[in-house]
C-alpha cells in the first residue's frame, strides 16, 4: 500500500520548528537567523518513514514571510531548501516580525503539510550618535570662573585641523567644547590648563 498516493503527508505535530539563534549580519538592515526542526519518523497512516530508499525523506523546504496573526503564517516572502538529513537552515531576515514554517518531501515527490509556525522579531538598526567636531582651527585654554563654578574660554594657545573630535559633555562657552585629543594641537604658547577647547558644531 502506498501511503502517499492520494494525499499530502500531514506532519503537523510530528515535527517542530524552532529558532535556534540570531546574530547581527554584516549588513546593518538584516539579521542571520538559524532555524532548526525535527524531521518526522512516521506518515499520516502511522507507517514508519524509512531511513533510505522508497518513501524516505529527500528534502526540507523552509518558508518565511508575514504573520497574519500570532502563530499564523501570512504571505510568503521567500524560501530555502535543504537536502536530507538536514535539520537546520539559515535565513537572512529584514527588521520586523517574520513568520517561518517548514515542509518535508519524500522520494515520491509528495510534500508534507506545514509545521508549526515560529515567529522571529528582528530589531531595526540604531544609528550611531553624531560626532561633534571642530569647525574652526583656533584652540584655547580654559580658566576657572569662580562666580559660576565653571570654566571659561581663555586665550588662544594654538591651532588644530578642522574635523577634530570634540567632547560634547565638556563645554566652555557657546559652541566651544573640549577637544578629545588635545595632544594633536599645534601649540603656539603654553596653555594654562590641560584641557583645551575649540569651536565645534
Amino acid at each position: 500500500m502506498n501511503p502517499f498516493k492520494n494525499n499530502k503527508i500531514n506532519l503537523v505535530g510530528f515535527f517542530a520548528l524552532a529558532l535556534l539563534a540570531m546574530c547581527v549580519a554584516g549588513i546593518a538592515s538584516a539579521a542571520t537567523v538559524t532555524v532548526t526542526w525535527t524531521n518526522p519518523v512516521t506518515n499520516t497512516d502511522a507507517s514508519t518513514i524509512p531511513a533510505s530508499g522508497a518513501g524516505s525523506l529527500t528534502s526540507a523546504r523552509i518558508e518565511y514571510g508575514t504573520c497574519s496573526a500570532p502563530g499564523v503564517f501570512g504571505v510568503k516572502a521567500g524560501e530555502v531548501t535543504r537536502a536530507m538529513p538536514a535539520t537546520s537552515a539559515t535565513l537572512s531576515l529584514a527588521p520586523g516580525t517574520t513568520c517561518i514554517r517548514a515542509f518535508v518531501s519524500n522520494t515520491y515527490g509528495v510534500e508534507s503539510g506545514a509545521s508549526n509556525v515560529s515567529a522571529k522579531v528582528v530589531d531595526p538598526p540604531t544609528p550611531a550618535p553624531p560626532q561633534i567636531v571642530t569647525v574652526a582651527g583656533s584652540v584655547y585654554d580654559v580658566v576657572p570662573n569662580y562666580s559660576t563654578f565653571a570654566f571659561d574660554r581663555g586665550r588662544i594657545v594654538g591651532v588644530t585641523k578642522a574635523g577634530m573630535a570634540c567632547d560634547e559633555s565638556r563645554k566652555a562657552d557657546a559652541d566651544y567644547y573640549a577637544l578629545e585629543r588635545p595632544s594633536y594641537v599645534k601649540l603656539s604658547r603654553q596653555p594654562r590648563s590641560p584641557a583645551l577647547v575649540a569651536r565645534c558644531g
